[in-house]
This record gives structure tokens, C-alpha cells and sequence, in this order.
């Protein structure tokens, strides 16, 4: 979070910021304050309904893709697990509390002001990067101050909004000065990026400070050390500005910048602080300042030696091939968490305040990879923090100790040995293995499908939602991961006009319902909670299968996934009784797409455990006969027919059951 209160100030004052141009250099970019600055920045997303994630993906590529055109090499660097000692942990609480509080109000309506980040944006964010070949490091823990020691050995800035940037002894530019527009230098003709940059030297001969005394005043203003209100009664002590046009907290900054510059001695100021604090926490209080000066290092920023192995809390190492992926952004930060500190965070997706937490839709996988991971630890259950109502609540998992469950044994097992390990320990035995692809992203969404469903209610119109969103996406997009699992060959069986009247139908679907934006309070969160269930089914499956290293059990979501098309397919379909005749009418420009949604269906039947339509309160619209007259045959097709017709790539002669 940096310091509180001193971004403000400064680009209040202003005078500390010079232009620059930013090309042909490298730089070190904090990857999480950039993958919500870029969410933030793209245009068209509904974050209030689960993702459309396409759209955040060419934020990200074309933001990148602007920097290689400058000559610029970014090197991202991403936040790690929660510090051992816990020095963050009530601060990241209060965080979860805050954002559980708002996720559970948001809607269509409100979705701008309240952005809730769909729970694969990281990954979509890591997966452009990683198409682009840009380089990205992972932490093992706060990437502060590895960010400040790799930039201050290589000699480049860090870009970054994170206030304790100016206080590191190191180039800073800040995330929200860059124009991200490529222009071109009238003399050598070299691209840049025009940008400020924040003048440090300025700023300490203003206020006649050296770096260690900067130093000192970071931590006395309140960090992550420390907070705000620690050192409220030596700041009620000290001269502050008088004007009534500035905050409190603004001249509280002005005041001990004032303070501190008459100071010579940073280990006396410290002293002369301490004495205004109750003589029973001064120990503690004085421990916590140390460490945040250590932490900002002055011009003696240590060399960033990487750690050959991590341990848990009884001492026992993390395998080093995991910790190595983990540094590369393989994983979750929540592996480290569970294995170094026996507890982790969920995020709270756009979920119903009356409902459990998402997450806990797939617990039996969570309590899987908290196993696994701490096999060989005395741990008995892991603590997971997640949403109750609008808050946090702390729920224990439950360990099993058995010896299948061996992290490098796991990792040696071929594929199928891989899913029929995941079927025996997830109760997955009625999986049809059979259904369309048998890559390991495949197999995974069936299981995912599978767990869904068996754990939240799921009635037939919102399975015919689930087929007419993947026929859409299937007939449109060729090149997808989607055309991988079903086996459909990249040519359509649509001509020119064909295809241009399901892209219309697409683009009708796709965009933001303008009713539920201006009538909030009709905005249906029953489909859009169980499709954040189903999401948080597919991350945590995709988190125990990278573990064990199932490589290619990997979702590619902004090819798969777009959370709008498939709220307001839902959104129509539940209008009306009969849900076929529906999709037939909407359909009626080419029959072939009718026998590709059967098709679909026909394989995602087996895979969810469907509720009674008894639940399904779907309001019995009539809808007109289809603009060719007659009705299109409902009979289930044969295989050989269904292939012929659709002229798929198939392994077999038969249809997946």
C-alpha cells in the first residue's frame, strides 16, 4: 500500500516531477499495479458478470506491444505469498474485508465504480505476457523491495504507482504519467513514450533531508509496518500548518517534514518519537521501524540473492522444481501461502451476500492441494480466509495423510495415470472420458463441469445457456481452445451470409443489457453467482494440476470464456417454456448450426447433474414459428450423420457419451 497519504502530496505539489521520454531502456514494471491499471483502462468490459476476458487480453497485448515498438525491455515483476511473520496480515484482512463488502453489492448498474476482478484476470494478464515472450518473475514473498535491489544492480526505473517508490533510492516513473503512444523523435527518429519522473534529488535538498532520514519518515508516516495512526501523540506535539484549505493528514506530512529536517541523528529522532508512545509498546514499535528501514535499504540496498528452498512452519523444504515454477508465475501465491504459512486468501467474485463464498464450491479440491502440498508437515488443517455475508471468515480444511498423495511421485505419473488419480481422489469415476478431446484442458473442464454441478443446483435452461455459448463461440472462432476439445473442423459449414447473420446474433448478445444497467435492481445474480462457482471449480483444478505437472490441463480463458455472451443468452432463454424452440427460431438461418448446439448438448448432458425443472422459473413466453415456416426436427441425430454435417475431425465413429 506505501505510504499513507504521500502520493497525494506530492503530485499535489507538483514540483518534484520532471517530463522524460521512455524508450530504448529497460524497466522494471510492478505487475500488479499494472494488471489493474490496464483492467481499469479497457473499454466495453462488464465486470459485474464474470469476465470478458478477450477484451482485457488485447488491453494487455497492445499496451506491450507498444513498448517493444519504443525499444523498451520490461521485465514484470509480480507480488509473492504473505510474509511468515505476518507482518501484513492484518492489513491484508482489512483488504478482503473491504472488497468482499463491496463485491457482494455489485450489479450491472454499478459495475464502474465498483470494478470486482473476474477470477482468471491474472491469468489472462500472465497469458498475454507470456505469448509476447516478456519476462516475468514472481516473488516469493512482498516484491517491493526485490523490485528496488533488481532496478537499483541494473541501473534502470521501476514503474510503478506504489508510494514507497519514493522513497527507494532508485529511478521511479510513475504508472499513471505514461502515454502509452508510441511517438517518434524529430531528430534521431528513435520511439518513446512520453512520461514524468520523479525527481528525488529535488525533493530531498527541498526539505533538507538525506536519504536515511527519508528513510524514517516513510516509516513514521504509517506503511505496511506500520499504520497511520501509530504515532498520533507525537504528532499532536509537533508545529503543524494552520491553513484550513489542506486535509489533516496532508498537514500532518507537511509538519514532520518540517520536523525531521532539523534532525541530524536518525537514531536520536527515533528516540524522541518513541518517547510520546506508551512505555509498553515502545519495544515493539521501535522493532517495527528498524525493519521498514531495513526494508527501504538507503543507498545500501542489498544484492537480491534468490533462496535456494523455502520451509514450512515445522522446517520441511518446498521441492525446489515447484519453488522454480512458482518464481516463473506457474502457479498461485496461494501455493506458497499454504505451504510456508498453513493459511490462505480466496478472492470474493460477484457472489449473492445470502449464499457461501464461490470458492467453497470446490473445497474437496482445495482440501486436495492443501494435502498434497503438506504431506510430509505435521500440519493437520489448513486455514482458508473467505467471504461470509459482507465479511471475511476463517474455515479449516482438513488434511489426509496418504502416502498417493507424494508431491515428486505425483509429478513422475503419465497422463492417465494423472486423471484417474484425480477421478479416485475427487469422486470423478462417472466421468465420461470419452467425450471430444482428450487433452488435458479438456478432461479438465469435464471434471470441472462435473464438481459444478454436483455442488450447485443446475436446471436445464441454464445447461442450454452453456451450449448455445460455446456453439457461438465454436462457429465463430475457429483457431480457439474450444475447437480442440470438440473436435470441430477450423471450416465452417456457413457460408458468407450465413456467417454474417450469426455474427450479428453474437454481436446482439454480446454487448451490455441496457435494461439491467438502468434497472439495477432486476439484475438476475443467481446465474452470474453460479457461473463464478463454476470458474472457481476450474481455478482450483487448474491450480492442483500445474502442481502435479499436468502441463497441458491449462485454460486459456479469454478463447473460451466471455462472461457477458452467456449471462444474456441465459438471460433470453429463461424467457421461454420450451428452451429448443427458442434456440431453433434463433437459429433458422442455417439448420447445420441447430445440429452443432445438439451436438454439444448431446456431450455436456452426462457431465452435469441437473436439478428438477421444478426450480426453474422460467416465465413461458410463446415465440413465433421460425422465418423458414416449418419447425426444425428435434430428433437426435445419428453419429455418422452429426459428423458428416458438421465435418468434424473425430478419433472414432461414435458420438462422445
Amino acid at each position: 500500500m506505501g505510504v499513507r497519504g504521500l502520493s497525494t502530496f506530492l503530485f499535489d505539489d507538483g514540483q518534484f516531477f520532471k517530463r522524460s521520454r521512455l524508450g530504448q531502456e529497460k524497466v522494471v514494471i510492478d505487475g500488479n499495479n499494472l494488471r489493474y491499471a490496464l483492467y481499469a483502462s479497457t473499454k466495453g468490459l462488464n465486470p459485474s458478470l464474470g469476465g470478458d476476458y478477450h477484451k482485457y487480453y488485447e488491453t494487455v497485448r497492445q499496451h506491450f506491444l507498444t513498448m517493444r515498438e519504443c525499444g523498451i525491455q520490461p521485465i514484470v515483476i509480480m507480488d509473492g505469498a504473505y510474509e511468515p511473520s505476518g507482518i501484513k496480515r492484518a492489513t491484508v484482512l482489512k483488504r478482503m474485508r473491504d472488497k468482499a463488502r463491496l463485491a457482494v453489492q455489485t450489479n450491472t448498474g454499478n459495475q464502474n465504480r465498483i470494478r470486482v476482478l473476474p477470477l482468471f484476470a491474472l491469468d489472462v494478464f500472465l497469458g498475454a505476457l507470456k505469448d509476447l515472450d516478456v519476462e516475468v518473475i514472481q516473488t516469493e514473498f512482498e516484491a517491493d523491495a526485490f523490485m528496488a535491489s533488481y532496478a537499483f544492480e541494473a541501473g534502470c526505473a521501476v514503474i510503478t504507482q506504489d508510494s514507497d517508490f519514493f522513497v527507494f533510492p532508485v529511478r521511479m516513473i510513475p504508472l499513471g504519467s505514461i502515454v502509452w503512444s508510441a511517438e517518434q523523435d524529430a531528430d534521431s527518429e528513435a520511439k518513446y513514450m512520453p512520461c514524468e519522473e520523479f525527481n528525488r534529488e529535488k525533493f530531498l535538498t527541498h526539505y533538507q533531508m538525506d536519504q536515511s532520514r527519508c528513510n524514517l519518515m516513510a516509516s513514521i508516516l504509517g506503511n505496511d509496518y506500520l499504520p497511520p495512526s501509530t504515532f498520533q501523540n507525537f504528532f499532536a506535539r509537533i508545529p503543524l500548518p494552520k491553513s484550513k484549505r489542506i486535509s489533516p493528514r496532508m498537514k500532518i506530512i507537511r509538519g514532520f517534514l518540517q520536523w525531521i529536517a532539523k534532525e541530524k541523528d536518525v537514531d536520536e529522532a527515533i528516540q524522541k518519537i518513541l518517547v510520546y508512545s506508551p512505555q509498553r509498546r515502545r519495544s515493539w514499535q521501535e522493532a517495527k521501524i528498524r525493519a521498514s528501514l531495513a526494508m527501504y535499504g538507503g543507498q545500501d540496498i542489498q544484492s537480491r540473492g534468490d533462496p535456494t528452498s523455502l520451509l514450512s512452519k515445522d522446517g520441511q523444504s518446498l521441492p525446489v522444481c515447484v519453488l522454480q515454477e512458482y518464481r516463473q508465475a506457474k502457479y498461485s501465491t496461494s501455493v506458497l501461502d499454504i505451504f510456508c504459512n498453513e493459511e490462505f486468501f480466496v478472492s470474493t467474485l460477484v457472489e449473492n451476500i445470502h449464499e457461501e463464498s464461490s470458492h467453497l464450491c470446490a473445497q474437496e479440491v482445495l482440501s486436495l492441494i492443501c494435502s498434497i502440498l503438506l504431506q510430509t508437515c505435521a500440519a493437520e488443517t489448513v486455514v482458508v480466509f473467505l467471504r461470509q455475508k459482507q465479511g471475511m471468515k476463517a474455515q479449516k480444511l482438513d488434511l489426509t495423510k496418504d502416502p498417493s498423495f507424494n508431491l515428486e511421485t505425483l509429478r513422475g505419473l503419465d497422463i492417465p495415470r494423472k486423471i484417474a488419480f484425480f477421478q479416485r481422489k475427487l469422486n470423478l469415476k462417472t466421468v465420461p472420458m470419452k467425450s471430444g478431446s482428450t487433452t488435458g484442458d479438456c478432461v479438465l473442464f469435464q471434471m470441472a463441469l462435473k464438481i459444478w454441478s454436483r455442488n450447485t443446483p443446475i436446471y436445464s435452461t441454464e445447461l442450454h445457456a452453456l451450449c448455445f455459448w460455446l456453439m457461438i463461440q465454436l462457429s465463430l472462432n475457429s483457431s480457439t481452445q474450444l475447437n480442440a476439445w470438440f473436435s470441430l473442423n477450423e471450416h465452417s459449414s456457413l457460408n458468407e451470409e450465413e456467417r454474417d447473420k450469426l455474427n450479428k446474433l453474437f454481436q446482439r448478445f454480446a454487448r451490455t443489457n441496457l435494461e439491467m444497467k438502468s434497472k439495477a435492481h432486476k439484475f438476475p445474480l443467481d446465474f452470474v453467482y453460479k457461473t463464478n462457482r463454476l470458474q472457481a471449480v476450474m481455478k482450483h483444478l487448474e491450480t492442483l494440476a500445474q502442481l502435479v505437472k499436468w502441463d497441458s490441463a491449462k485454460f486459456c480463458m479469454n478463447q473460451i470464456w466471455h462472461g457477458t455472451l452467456l449471462f444474456n443468452l441465459h438471460h433470453d432463454l429463461e424467457e421461454y417454456r420450451d428452451v429448443d424452440n427458442r434456440v431453433q427460431a434463433l437459429l433458422s438461418f442455417d439448420p447445420t448450426l441447430w445440429q452443432v448446439y445438439q451436438y454439444l448438448h448431446a456431450i455436456l448432458v452426462p457431465l452435469v447433474d441437473l436439478t428438477s425443472n421444478a426450480g426453474n422459473k422460467n416465465k413461458g413466453k410463446r415465440i413465433p414459428k421460425n422465418k423458414r415456416g416449418t419447425p426444425m426436427s428435434g430428433d437426435t441425430l445419428d453419429a455418422n450423420n452429426l459428423f458428416a454435417l458438421l465435418s468434424l475431425e473425430k478419433e472414432n465413429d461414435n458420438l462422445p457419451v
